[in-house]
């Protein structure tokens, strides 16, 4: 069930707020699944593996690797999380 006016996309303040919060982690792999938009900047998968998205974070000693899953526009309920 939905509610309001839709999803607001993931911006590129999200993605800033986010890769500050995962600088302390020690993990290098993340995952972020999503059914809002991706509006921040990222490295395109291959048409293959869409909806799958990439991005890459590094800082000084910090490398890290985030797999971005952008189920917005994937119209195929077969192919997106359940909506519950």
């Amino acid at each position: 069930m939905r509610y309001g006016r839709g999803a607001r996309p993931l911006s590129e303040l999200w993605w800033d707020e986010y890769q500050a919060a995962i600088e302390q982690l020690p993990e290098r792999l993340f995952l972020v699944i999503s059914e809002r938009p991706v509006e921040f900047k990222t490295e395109k998968a291959p048409p293959e593996f869409l909806p799958l998205l990439v991005n890459t974070v590094g800082f000084g000693d910090f490398c890290a690797r985030v797999v971005v899953v952008d189920f917005s526009s994937v119209r195929d309920k077969r192919k997106r999380p359940s909506d519950q």
